[in-house]
């Protein structure tokens, strides 16, 4: 690992940290895999948000979607439920990294099962692969 710039972010070898928003957003992705797309962006135009509201992003991926929602909205907390590690891990830095740490939590598991109370939420997002099943890169851990 190296390290960001930032003195508590580490950097895999296969990560870089890109510039959003002019700058505002720093999102730390793979260099050649999962990284996030338009789709992400319209969904966190899209919902509507009350001020306090706790949001739950279902497969957060890199944190993308309620990183967006903190930095533009009244959001009052955001969690982010991943079932890959890896991503949950850069969620979690990405939180750190843009200063959403006291106000994003990341947790690892399966948006089946999800290891949430119910009634947790006020608001439930999720950006769902737009692929045939069986198709596109398969997670195979889940």
């Amino acid at each position: 690992m190296r390290r960001s710039g930032s003195p508590e972010i580490e950097l895999r070898q296969d990560e870089a940290i890109d510039g959003f928003m002019d700058g505002r957003l720093r999102l730390i992705q793979s260099r050649s895999g999962y990284r996030f797309s338009i789709d992400a962006i319209l969904l966190s135009e899209f919902v509507t948000i009350k001020k306090g509201d706790t949001i739950v992003d279902l497969g957060t991926g890199c944190g993308i979607i309620p990183l967006l929602l903190l930095q533009s909205r009244s959001v009052g907390y955001a969690v982010g439920l991943e079932v890959q590690p890896g991503l949950a891990d850069q969620a979690f830095r990405n939180a750190a990294l843009n200063g959403f740490s006291h106000r994003l939590g990341v947790v690892i598991g399966d948006l089946r099962q999800p290891p949430l109370a119910p009634s947790s939420a006020d608001v439930i997002v999720c950006n769902p692969p737009y692929r045939r099943k069986e198709s596109g890169r398969i997670n195979q851990s889940g």
